[in-house]
């Protein structure tokens, strides 16, 4: 299946060479009123919107069958190519390389043709977005900027997209300010505007201190690995208990409950040495230290399964932990151990975390829905959610 869509991508890929090589394919008539270069280019770029670059390839060759001199379905092409080479990992992968250095040719074909156009600084904000090639790609994106504003100084679109930039380049605060922009021009691109700004807040509000904080912070979702490193990066957390645990006598992770089945004891599950399913992983050493820390528990099956989504409860409990061993405070782990009315409407206080979640929500670490009172204890964690929280937590510790 990958090869056939390969060889359909290098087969749309050639015809659109020809055209940006100057010897373009055979131009055709238009079969009817609305079969035209611009309506074909707007279905191109709707159908690049939904992942569909096969079909967005199609529709901005039909433009150009159409009309070989129109600037937009090139540039439209351009994005294609940046988009297939965006989709491969290997960041040393030859064909990445050639997906990207095809998409700049289509962009300077665009240039040539119409550098009047705003559709052809678009696609070069969105461009170098994708490659960030060289250290001074951000600066390439802003070129696209204020070539755009010239033609169009209400252009929600190039705004929006010049937030997305600067979000890659970890600039979040001209991030919100591009955002905002979009958003009060209030156009086509303001709802994408505020959805993008709503993440964009949070990270400003956390302000990760770490590259890796700010790294994180784009996840759609944050595993186990990064949950990990998370706690031993922005908040140093092994070499803080290292320095507590020398001044002072070392907090005793054996207590448990008078019932233990109410919430998993510290020393549950097997040891950091025990772990047989992060061998060779990336974060391998920061995930030993951090269950060797006590603050996170390997599964009975002596699996730590890094690559697993983590949910706000997880979250909840390795907050809890990290705040006994600090405070050494047993009431933690028992102050909310038998209540006889839930205070949060979707845990019931049997739930084995349900006093982890009343202490975030208590530490002010993490709310409960406004509308409804809900924890959602098994919603995945974001990485803006997940900075965010780790300041709420450096602030409830004084850290």
């Amino acid at each position: 299946m990958r090869g056939q869509w390969v060889m359909a991508g290098f087969c749309t890929l050639g015809l659109a060479m020809l055209a940006i090589s100057g010897c373009g394919p055979k131009q055709r008539a238009a079969e009817g009123l609305l079969d035209t270069p611009e309506t074909h280019y707007n279905q191109g770029m709707r159908k690049l919107d939904e992942g569909d670059l096969e079909a967005a390839q199609t529709q901005f060759e039909d433009a150009i069958h159409l009309n070989a001199k129109y600037a937009p379905a090139y540039a439209g092409i351009c994005l294609t190519d940046a988009m297939r080479g965006a989709k491969i990992a290997d960041a040393k992968s030859k064909e990445k390389k050639r997906y990207f250095e095809d998409a700049q040719k289509a962009l300077n074909k665009a240039k040539d043709l119409d550098d009047k156009n705003l559709a052809v600084w678009a696609a070069q904000i969105r461009l170098y977005t994708l490659w960030q090639k060289g250290d001074d790609w951000i600066q390439d994106c802003e070129t696209g900027l204020k070539k755009a504003l010239k033609i169009n100084p209400k252009s929600d679109e190039v705004y929006y997209y010049m937030g997305l930039a600067y979000q890659q380049a970890y600039d979040f605060r001209k991030s919100e300010e591009r955002l905002r922009s979009a958003m009060e021009i209030d156009g086509a691109w303001a709802e994408k505007a505020g959805q993008a700004l709503e993440m964009v807040h949070k990270i400003v509000e956390a302000q990760p201190g770490t590259k890796y904080g700010k790294v994180i912070a784009l996840a759609d979702e944050i595993n186990r690995a990064d949950l990990a490193v998370l706690f031993i990066e922005e908040l140093n957390v092994v070499q803080r208990m290292k320095k507590r645990d020398a001044a002072t006598q070392a907090p005793d992770l054996t207590y448990q409950p008078e019932n233990p089945m109410e919430f998993p004891g510290p020393t549950q599950g097997a040891g950091s040495d025990d772990i047989t399913d992060i061998t060779g992983h990336w974060a391998e050493s920061m995930i030993r230290d951090f269950v060797r820390a006590g603050l996170f528990d390997v599964m009975p099956d002596h699996k730590f399964y890094p690559d697993e989504a983590v949910t706000k409860i997880e979250f909840a409990g390795v907050v809890q932990r990290l705040m006994y061993m600090v405070t050494r405070d047993e009431s933690i782990f028992s102050k909310y151990v038998g209540e006889a009315e839930s205070h949060i409407r979707d845990m019931r206080t049997d739930h084995p975390y349900y006093g982890a979640a009343m202490l975030c929500v208590e530490r002010a670490i993490m709310d409960l829905d406004k509308v409804n009172g809900y924890f959602y204890p098994d919603r995945r964690i974001s990485g803006p959610d997940a900075v965010l929280f780790i300041r709420d937590v450096k602030n409830a510790l004084k850290w």
